[in-house]
Protein backbone atom coordinates (compact mmCIF):
# COMPACT_ATOMS: atom_id res chain seq x y z
CA UNK A 1 0.00 0.00 0.00
CA UNK A 2 2.91 2.21 0.40
CA UNK A 3 3.22 5.02 2.84
CA UNK A 4 0.09 7.09 1.90
CA UNK A 5 -1.90 4.07 3.38
CA UNK A 6 0.05 3.26 6.55
CA UNK A 7 0.92 6.48 7.93
CA UNK A 8 -2.02 8.44 6.29
CA UNK A 9 -4.94 5.98 6.67
CA UNK A 10 -3.14 3.77 9.45
CA UNK A 11 -3.93 0.66 7.36
CA UNK A 12 -3.90 -2.75 9.00
CA UNK A 13 -4.62 -5.69 6.47
CA UNK A 14 -7.09 -8.76 8.40
CA UNK A 15 -4.39 -11.87 8.52
CA UNK A 16 -6.21 -14.76 7.14
CA UNK A 17 -4.15 -17.21 9.24
CA UNK A 18 -6.15 -19.10 11.82
CA UNK A 19 -3.19 -20.50 14.12
CA UNK A 20 -3.19 -19.12 17.62
CA UNK A 21 -0.56 -16.61 18.30
CA UNK A 22 2.80 -17.77 19.69
CA UNK A 23 4.26 -17.39 23.37
CA UNK A 24 7.88 -18.01 21.55
CA UNK A 25 10.93 -16.39 23.08
CA UNK A 26 9.84 -13.02 21.05
CA UNK A 27 6.11 -12.51 21.21
CA UNK A 28 4.89 -12.32 17.59
CA UNK A 29 2.23 -9.87 17.01
CA UNK A 30 0.60 -11.75 13.88
CA UNK A 31 1.00 -10.47 10.35
CA UNK A 32 0.66 -11.89 7.03
CA UNK A 33 3.74 -10.84 5.05
CA UNK A 34 3.71 -9.56 1.13
CA UNK A 35 4.66 -12.76 0.22
CA UNK A 36 4.99 -16.43 2.01
CA UNK A 37 8.26 -17.66 2.86
CA UNK A 38 7.76 -20.72 0.43
CA UNK A 39 7.45 -18.60 -2.54
CA UNK A 40 10.38 -16.51 -1.65
CA UNK A 41 12.51 -19.69 -1.08
CA UNK A 42 11.79 -20.87 -4.43
CA UNK A 43 12.31 -17.76 -5.79
CA UNK A 44 15.85 -17.70 -4.40
CA UNK A 45 16.93 -21.00 -6.26
CA UNK A 46 14.62 -21.08 -9.13
CA UNK A 47 14.54 -17.71 -9.90
CA UNK A 48 17.23 -15.44 -9.72
CA UNK A 49 15.54 -12.38 -11.55
CA UNK A 50 12.68 -12.89 -9.13
CA UNK A 51 15.24 -12.66 -6.05
CA UNK A 52 16.73 -9.25 -7.59
CA UNK A 53 13.52 -7.92 -7.78
CA UNK A 54 11.78 -8.18 -4.19
CA UNK A 55 15.35 -7.40 -3.32
CA UNK A 56 14.55 -3.81 -4.43
CA UNK A 57 11.16 -3.93 -2.97
CA UNK A 58 12.55 -4.79 0.35
CA UNK A 59 15.18 -1.70 0.04
CA UNK A 60 12.33 0.72 -1.02
CA UNK A 61 10.19 -0.96 1.99
CA UNK A 62 13.09 0.60 3.92
CA UNK A 63 13.23 4.04 2.53
CA UNK A 64 9.26 4.64 2.70
CA UNK A 65 9.87 3.43 6.76
CA UNK A 66 12.50 6.06 7.34
CA UNK A 67 9.75 8.42 6.14
CA UNK A 68 7.45 7.15 8.63
CA UNK A 69 9.03 7.03 10.98
CA UNK A 70 10.28 10.65 10.56
CA UNK A 71 6.83 11.26 10.18
CA UNK A 72 5.91 9.93 13.76
CA UNK A 73 8.54 11.38 15.49
CA UNK A 74 8.03 14.81 14.09
CA UNK A 75 8.59 17.99 16.76
CA UNK A 76 7.90 15.14 19.65
CA UNK A 77 10.99 16.46 21.00
CA UNK A 78 12.61 13.07 22.35
CA UNK A 79 15.90 11.55 22.20
CA UNK A 80 16.24 8.64 19.64
CA UNK A 81 18.61 5.68 20.03
CA UNK A 82 18.88 2.47 18.25
CA UNK A 83 17.99 -0.21 20.48
CA UNK A 84 18.37 -4.09 21.32
CA UNK A 85 15.84 -5.57 19.04
CA UNK A 86 13.09 -7.21 21.43
CA UNK A 87 10.63 -9.37 18.79
CA UNK A 88 11.30 -10.08 15.13
CA UNK A 89 8.52 -10.86 12.72
CA UNK A 90 9.72 -13.73 10.80
CA UNK A 91 12.86 -16.21 10.35
CA UNK A 92 14.82 -17.61 7.41
CA UNK A 93 15.92 -21.48 6.83
CA UNK A 94 19.58 -22.24 7.62
CA UNK A 95 19.35 -25.57 4.98
CA UNK A 96 18.07 -22.81 2.28
CA UNK A 97 20.58 -20.11 3.69
CA UNK A 98 17.47 -17.67 3.83
CA UNK A 99 17.45 -15.14 6.59
CA UNK A 100 15.17 -12.80 7.71
CA UNK A 101 15.77 -9.50 6.42
CA UNK A 102 14.54 -6.68 8.35
CA UNK A 103 11.84 -3.85 6.52
CA UNK A 104 13.30 -1.14 8.43
CA UNK A 105 16.77 0.54 8.38
CA UNK A 106 16.03 1.46 12.23
CA UNK A 107 13.96 -2.09 13.46
CA UNK A 108 13.92 -0.97 17.13
CA UNK A 109 13.82 2.16 18.01
CA UNK A 110 14.14 3.30 21.97
CA UNK A 111 13.66 7.01 22.83
CA UNK A 112 13.77 9.28 26.03
CA UNK A 113 11.91 11.63 27.01
CA UNK A 114 12.36 15.24 28.64
CA UNK A 115 11.78 13.55 31.89
CA UNK A 116 14.30 10.68 30.89
CA UNK A 117 12.16 8.09 30.71
CA UNK A 118 13.14 5.31 28.43
CA UNK A 119 11.02 2.96 25.93
CA UNK A 120 10.80 1.34 22.71
CA UNK A 121 8.86 3.88 20.62
CA UNK A 122 5.45 3.19 19.94
CA UNK A 123 5.68 -1.02 20.88
CA UNK A 124 3.07 -3.19 20.03
CA UNK A 125 1.39 -0.18 17.45
CA UNK A 126 1.03 -1.57 14.16
CA UNK A 127 3.98 0.69 13.03
CA UNK A 128 6.14 -1.04 15.62
CA UNK A 129 4.66 -4.06 13.42
CA UNK A 130 6.38 -3.02 10.12
CA UNK A 131 9.36 -1.84 11.84
CA UNK A 132 9.86 -5.05 12.99
CA UNK A 133 8.69 -7.41 10.26
CA UNK A 134 11.01 -9.26 7.44
CA UNK A 135 11.40 -10.45 4.40
CA UNK A 136 12.83 -13.82 3.69
CA UNK A 137 15.32 -13.52 1.73
CA UNK A 138 19.10 -15.36 0.53
CA UNK A 139 21.49 -14.87 2.91
CA UNK A 140 23.58 -12.71 0.81
CA UNK A 141 21.04 -10.12 0.59
CA UNK A 142 21.19 -9.71 4.29
CA UNK A 143 24.65 -9.49 3.93
CA UNK A 144 24.08 -5.85 1.96
CA UNK A 145 21.86 -4.25 4.60
CA UNK A 146 24.14 -5.28 7.58
CA UNK A 147 26.83 -3.42 5.67
CA UNK A 148 24.66 -0.80 4.57
CA UNK A 149 23.31 -0.92 8.69
CA UNK A 150 27.08 -0.11 9.80
CA UNK A 151 27.98 2.54 7.51
CA UNK A 152 24.68 4.65 7.68
CA UNK A 153 22.87 4.07 11.14
CA UNK A 154 24.46 6.30 13.23
CA UNK A 155 23.84 8.80 11.07
CA UNK A 156 20.38 7.72 10.49
CA UNK A 157 19.89 8.24 14.27
CA UNK A 158 21.24 11.55 13.91
CA UNK A 159 18.75 12.26 11.42
CA UNK A 160 15.68 11.54 13.80
CA UNK A 161 17.06 12.86 16.28
CA UNK A 162 17.22 16.32 14.39
CA UNK A 163 13.56 15.37 12.77
CA UNK A 164 12.42 15.05 16.27
CA UNK A 165 13.12 18.50 17.59
CA UNK A 166 11.69 20.27 14.42
CA UNK A 167 8.04 20.74 13.24
CA UNK A 168 8.30 21.02 9.46
CA UNK A 169 7.65 18.65 6.94
CA UNK A 170 10.03 20.12 4.37
CA UNK A 171 12.81 18.68 7.02
CA UNK A 172 11.21 15.62 6.79
CA UNK A 173 11.97 15.70 2.63
CA UNK A 174 15.36 16.89 3.54
CA UNK A 175 16.72 14.02 5.39
CA UNK A 176 14.80 11.00 3.64
CA UNK A 177 16.67 12.77 0.44
CA UNK A 178 20.19 12.92 2.57
CA UNK A 179 19.24 9.22 3.73
CA UNK A 180 18.99 7.53 0.26
CA UNK A 181 22.46 9.87 -0.06
CA UNK A 182 24.50 8.40 2.36
CA UNK A 183 23.09 4.99 1.44
CA UNK A 184 24.01 5.69 -1.99
CA UNK A 185 27.54 6.71 -0.68
CA UNK A 186 28.40 3.36 0.87
CA UNK A 187 27.22 1.33 -2.04
CA UNK A 188 29.36 2.96 -3.92
CA UNK A 189 32.34 1.78 -1.48
CA UNK A 190 31.33 -1.53 -1.35
CA UNK A 191 34.13 -4.14 -2.22
CA UNK A 192 32.45 -7.31 -3.11
CA UNK A 193 34.51 -10.21 -1.87
CA UNK A 194 33.69 -13.53 0.20
CA UNK A 195 31.05 -16.49 -1.27
CA UNK A 196 28.26 -15.59 -3.37
CA UNK A 197 30.02 -12.38 -5.34
CA UNK A 198 27.85 -12.57 -8.50
CA UNK A 199 24.70 -12.92 -6.23
CA UNK A 200 26.11 -10.17 -4.59
CA UNK A 201 26.97 -7.86 -7.50
CA UNK A 202 23.09 -7.56 -8.61
CA UNK A 203 21.45 -6.86 -5.61
CA UNK A 204 24.16 -4.21 -5.46
CA UNK A 205 23.50 -3.17 -8.74
CA UNK A 206 19.85 -3.28 -8.04
CA UNK A 207 19.93 -1.75 -4.96
CA UNK A 208 21.84 1.37 -6.35
CA UNK A 209 19.15 1.58 -9.44
CA UNK A 210 15.81 1.90 -7.11
CA UNK A 211 18.01 4.42 -5.25
CA UNK A 212 18.26 6.21 -7.56
CA UNK A 213 14.57 6.24 -8.97
CA UNK A 214 13.41 7.15 -5.54
CA UNK A 215 15.70 9.81 -5.35
CA UNK A 216 15.12 11.39 -8.67
CA UNK A 217 11.02 11.00 -8.02
CA UNK A 218 11.37 12.34 -5.17
CA UNK A 219 13.15 15.62 -6.19
CA UNK A 220 11.27 15.84 -9.66
CA UNK A 221 8.08 15.04 -9.13
CA UNK A 222 5.18 15.59 -5.93
CA UNK A 223 6.23 12.22 -4.83
CA UNK A 224 6.04 13.30 -1.60
CA UNK A 225 2.98 14.92 -1.37
CA UNK A 226 1.10 11.81 -2.79
CA UNK A 227 2.76 10.34 0.14
CA UNK A 228 1.51 12.51 2.42
CA UNK A 229 -2.56 12.61 1.32
CA UNK A 230 -2.01 15.99 1.27
CA UNK A 231 -2.12 17.12 -2.62
CA UNK A 232 -4.81 19.39 -2.95
CA UNK A 233 -6.30 21.56 -6.18
CA UNK A 234 -3.80 20.00 -8.54
CA UNK A 235 -0.21 21.83 -8.06
CA UNK A 236 -1.20 23.57 -4.95
CA UNK A 237 -0.38 21.60 -1.63
CA UNK A 238 -1.94 22.59 1.52
CA UNK A 239 0.39 21.08 3.99
CA UNK A 240 -0.11 22.87 6.99
CA UNK A 241 -3.99 23.33 6.52
CA UNK A 242 -4.57 19.61 5.52
CA UNK A 243 -1.40 17.04 6.34
CA UNK A 244 -0.05 18.35 9.45
CA UNK A 245 -2.91 18.30 12.09
CA UNK A 246 -3.76 14.99 10.28
CA UNK A 247 -0.11 14.05 11.36
CA UNK A 248 -0.39 15.21 14.61
CA UNK A 249 -3.52 13.88 15.11
CA UNK A 250 -2.05 10.04 14.24
CA UNK A 251 0.43 10.84 16.52
CA UNK A 252 -1.38 10.59 19.40
CA UNK A 253 -3.95 7.88 18.21
CA UNK A 254 -0.42 5.68 18.15
CA UNK A 255 0.54 6.73 21.52
CA UNK A 256 -2.94 6.03 22.39
CA UNK A 257 -2.88 2.67 20.63
CA UNK A 258 0.20 1.69 21.78
CA UNK A 259 -0.88 2.26 25.73
CA UNK A 260 -4.10 -0.41 25.41
CA UNK A 261 -1.64 -2.74 23.51
CA UNK A 262 0.68 -2.42 26.48
CA UNK A 263 -1.42 -2.51 28.99
CA UNK A 264 -3.20 -5.82 27.42
CA UNK A 265 0.10 -7.61 27.00
CA UNK A 266 0.65 -6.47 30.86
CA UNK A 267 -2.47 -8.66 31.62
CA UNK A 268 -1.62 -11.58 29.45
CA UNK A 269 2.03 -11.58 30.68
CA UNK A 270 0.60 -11.77 34.60
CA UNK A 271 -1.34 -15.10 33.58
CA UNK A 272 2.23 -16.41 31.48
CA UNK A 273 3.94 -16.99 34.82
CA UNK A 274 2.01 -19.94 35.23
CA UNK A 275 0.43 -21.00 31.70
CA UNK A 276 2.30 -19.85 28.89
CA UNK A 277 1.18 -21.98 26.28
CA UNK A 278 -2.44 -20.91 26.90
CA UNK A 279 -1.49 -17.39 27.39
CA UNK A 280 -2.67 -15.56 24.20
CA UNK A 281 -5.28 -17.80 22.73
CA UNK A 282 -7.55 -17.61 25.58
CA UNK A 283 -6.91 -14.25 27.19
CA UNK A 284 -7.70 -12.94 23.42
CA UNK A 285 -10.62 -15.15 22.61
CA UNK A 286 -12.43 -14.13 25.53
CA UNK A 287 -11.97 -10.92 24.49
CA UNK A 288 -13.76 -11.42 21.71
CA UNK A 289 -16.48 -13.56 22.49
CA UNK A 290 -17.70 -10.94 26.08
CA UNK A 291 -17.12 -7.81 23.71
CA UNK A 292 -20.35 -6.70 22.00
CA UNK A 293 -20.20 -6.33 18.19
CA UNK A 294 -18.73 -2.88 17.44
CA UNK A 295 -16.16 -3.42 20.08
CA UNK A 296 -15.46 -6.66 18.03
CA UNK A 297 -14.87 -4.93 14.54
CA UNK A 298 -12.37 -2.54 16.38
CA UNK A 299 -10.29 -5.03 18.03
CA UNK A 300 -10.10 -7.47 14.72
CA UNK A 301 -8.45 -4.52 13.69
CA UNK A 302 -6.70 -3.31 16.42
CA UNK A 303 -5.03 -7.18 16.78
CA UNK A 304 -4.70 -7.48 13.29
CA UNK A 305 -7.03 -10.47 12.49
CA UNK A 306 -10.10 -11.16 10.35
CA UNK A 307 -13.20 -11.40 13.05
CA UNK A 308 -14.46 -14.43 11.25
CA UNK A 309 -11.27 -15.79 11.83
CA UNK A 310 -11.06 -14.92 15.79
CA UNK A 311 -14.42 -15.98 16.16
CA UNK A 312 -14.43 -19.36 14.55
CA UNK A 313 -11.55 -20.86 16.69
CA UNK A 314 -12.20 -23.38 18.79
CA UNK A 315 -12.92 -22.05 22.18
CA UNK A 316 -10.44 -22.81 24.36
CA UNK A 317 -11.34 -24.09 28.14
CA UNK A 318 -10.55 -21.29 30.41
CA UNK A 319 -7.79 -22.45 33.04
CA UNK A 320 -8.87 -23.14 36.62
CA UNK A 321 -6.20 -20.46 37.23
CA UNK A 322 -7.94 -17.75 34.73
CA UNK A 323 -11.42 -18.25 35.70
CA UNK A 324 -12.15 -15.08 37.76
CA UNK A 325 -10.96 -12.50 35.38
CA UNK A 326 -13.33 -9.75 34.75
CA UNK A 327 -13.69 -9.46 31.17
CA UNK A 328 -15.91 -6.08 31.88
CA UNK A 329 -12.81 -4.24 33.15
CA UNK A 330 -10.55 -5.13 30.28
CA UNK A 331 -13.56 -4.21 27.49
CA UNK A 332 -13.90 -0.90 29.31
CA UNK A 333 -10.59 -0.11 28.95
CA UNK A 334 -10.43 -1.06 25.41
CA UNK A 335 -13.77 1.28 25.03
CA UNK A 336 -12.08 4.01 26.67
CA UNK A 337 -9.37 4.12 24.12
CA UNK A 338 -11.76 3.28 21.74
CA UNK A 339 -13.41 6.67 22.53
CA UNK A 340 -10.27 8.77 22.83
CA UNK A 341 -9.49 7.71 19.02
CA UNK A 342 -12.65 8.59 18.21
CA UNK A 343 -12.26 12.20 19.60
CA UNK A 344 -9.30 12.76 18.55
CA UNK A 345 -10.36 12.36 14.91
CA UNK A 346 -13.80 13.94 14.99
CA UNK A 347 -12.06 16.49 16.95
CA UNK A 348 -9.56 17.00 13.93
CA UNK A 349 -12.44 16.42 11.13
CA UNK A 350 -14.05 19.78 12.85
CA UNK A 351 -10.91 21.52 12.67
CA UNK A 352 -10.36 20.60 9.49
CA UNK A 353 -13.35 21.57 7.97
CA UNK A 354 -13.24 25.43 9.07
CA UNK A 355 -9.72 25.62 8.15
CA UNK A 356 -10.33 24.51 4.64
CA UNK A 357 -13.46 26.94 4.54
CA UNK A 358 -11.05 29.67 6.09
CA UNK A 359 -8.77 28.56 3.17
CA UNK A 360 -10.90 29.46 0.62
CA UNK A 361 -11.46 32.78 1.94
CA UNK A 362 -15.49 31.43 2.50
CA UNK A 363 -17.72 32.70 4.97
CA UNK A 364 -20.07 30.11 6.35
CA UNK A 365 -23.21 31.70 4.31
CA UNK A 366 -20.68 31.80 1.47
CA UNK A 367 -19.66 28.06 2.14
CA UNK A 368 -23.89 27.14 1.73
CA UNK A 369 -23.90 29.15 -1.34
CA UNK A 370 -21.37 27.50 -3.10
CA UNK A 371 -22.56 24.10 -2.37
CA UNK A 372 -26.05 24.60 -3.74
CA UNK A 373 -24.70 25.79 -6.81
CA UNK A 374 -22.40 22.78 -6.96
CA UNK A 375 -25.29 20.58 -6.29
CA UNK A 376 -27.37 22.19 -8.52
CA UNK A 377 -25.27 21.56 -11.20
CA UNK A 378 -24.33 18.26 -9.55
CA UNK A 379 -28.03 16.76 -10.73
CA UNK A 380 -27.78 13.34 -8.57
CA UNK A 381 -27.12 15.13 -5.47
CA UNK A 382 -29.69 18.13 -5.77
CA UNK A 383 -31.16 16.73 -3.05
CA UNK A 384 -28.61 17.36 -0.47
CA UNK A 385 -29.67 19.60 2.10
CA UNK A 386 -27.27 22.52 3.46
CA UNK A 387 -27.60 25.89 6.00
CA UNK A 388 -25.58 27.90 7.53
CA UNK A 389 -26.39 26.08 11.15
CA UNK A 390 -25.08 22.72 9.54
CA UNK A 391 -22.21 24.36 8.68
CA UNK A 392 -21.84 25.61 12.27
CA UNK A 393 -22.44 22.56 13.61
CA UNK A 394 -20.04 20.54 11.43
CA UNK A 395 -16.99 22.94 12.63
CA UNK A 396 -17.93 22.76 16.58
CA UNK A 397 -19.08 19.15 16.79
CA UNK A 398 -22.41 20.02 17.31
CA UNK A 399 -25.57 17.76 16.54
CA UNK A 400 -26.22 17.54 13.06
CA UNK A 401 -29.64 16.43 11.39
CA UNK A 402 -30.57 12.67 11.39
CA UNK A 403 -29.93 12.45 7.53
CA UNK A 404 -26.60 14.04 7.53
CA UNK A 405 -24.85 11.01 8.64
CA UNK A 406 -25.25 7.13 8.52
CA UNK A 407 -26.76 5.60 11.76
CA UNK A 408 -24.75 3.70 13.92
CA UNK A 409 -25.80 0.47 14.57
CA UNK A 410 -28.56 -0.42 17.29
CA UNK A 411 -26.21 -2.25 19.49
CA UNK A 412 -23.65 0.19 20.18
CA UNK A 413 -23.23 1.02 23.72
CA UNK A 414 -24.35 4.40 24.65
CA UNK A 415 -20.86 5.67 25.31
CA UNK A 416 -19.65 5.75 21.60
CA UNK A 417 -23.00 5.48 19.66
CA UNK A 418 -23.33 9.09 19.08
CA UNK A 419 -19.02 9.38 17.91
CA UNK A 420 -18.65 6.68 15.49
CA UNK A 421 -21.36 8.13 12.95
CA UNK A 422 -19.90 8.17 9.10
CA UNK A 423 -20.25 11.37 6.89
CA UNK A 424 -22.66 9.90 4.22
CA UNK A 425 -21.14 9.29 1.05
CA UNK A 426 -22.96 11.80 -1.21
CA UNK A 427 -22.10 14.83 1.54
CA UNK A 428 -18.17 13.53 1.51
CA UNK A 429 -18.15 13.49 -2.28
CA UNK A 430 -19.50 17.19 -3.07
CA UNK A 431 -17.21 18.24 0.03
CA UNK A 432 -14.48 16.68 -1.50
CA UNK A 433 -15.38 18.75 -5.03
CA UNK A 434 -15.95 22.04 -2.65
CA UNK A 435 -12.51 22.02 -1.04
CA UNK A 436 -10.18 20.29 -4.19
CA UNK A 437 -9.28 17.91 -1.41
CA UNK A 438 -9.04 13.99 -1.13
CA UNK A 439 -12.36 12.32 -0.40
CA UNK A 440 -10.93 10.23 2.07
CA UNK A 441 -10.16 13.28 4.34
CA UNK A 442 -13.73 13.17 5.73
CA UNK A 443 -13.68 9.19 6.11
CA UNK A 444 -13.73 7.65 9.91
CA UNK A 445 -10.43 6.08 10.39
CA UNK A 446 -10.05 2.43 10.07
CA UNK A 447 -9.26 1.46 14.12
CA UNK A 448 -12.30 3.79 15.48
CA UNK A 449 -15.03 2.88 13.26
CA UNK A 450 -16.82 0.32 12.72
CA UNK A 451 -17.43 0.93 9.18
Amino acid sequence: GGLRMTIHTQKNEPSSSSSPPSTSKYRTIHKISSYSSKTTISLAYDDQESVVEKAGDHLSDRIFLFYGTSLLLMNRKIKVEIGKTEEQIGQGSKDLKTQAAHKSHTPSIHVIDQAGNRSVFLKNTYFYTCSNSTDDLPDYVNTIDSYLEKKTRDKSIDQLNDISNKNSLEAIEKETLNFISSLQSALAKYKNDGSDRENKLRIVAKYKEVLQNIKHQLEHTKLFDYFLGAKVGGDSVLKEVVFQPILFMRQEQADIEATLMNNLLAKEDQFSLKKPTELNHWFRQKIFLAAPKAIKIFLAKFFNVSIDVAQSLPKVEAPAWAKNVNMQNVLKEIRNARNDLVRLEFSFRSKLFRSLRAQKKLTQKELVSEFKQLVADWKQYSYLPMSQSTVSRLESLSRLPRNFYQRPKSDLDKATRYSIKNLDQDYIEVFAVLFDVPSDLFLAALLSSEY
